[in-house]
């Protein structure tokens, strides 16, 4: 990518959206699955079928085991 392209001025936006999305990502972890939501709203702190679906395909992309 070409230094002062308008793509490399948005790199480390990208970076940092990345990095709090895998944060997210392992904050919805669970032991029975992946909760719709990390906070600690009744209802959000549940397993949702949806959420884990788009949650997993989430994970996958990511390429890690953990």
């Amino acid at each position: 990518m070409e230094r002062g392209s308008p793509a490399a001025a948005h790199e480390p936006f990208a970076a940092e959206g990345h990095r709090r999305a895998l944060e997210l990502l392992a904050a919805c972890a669970d032991s029975e699955g992946f909760l719709a939501s990390p906070t600690d709203l009744s209802n959000y702190r549940r397993v949702w079928a949806r959420d884990g679906v788009m949650l997993g395909l989430a994970a996958l992309m990511t390429g890690r085991a953990d």
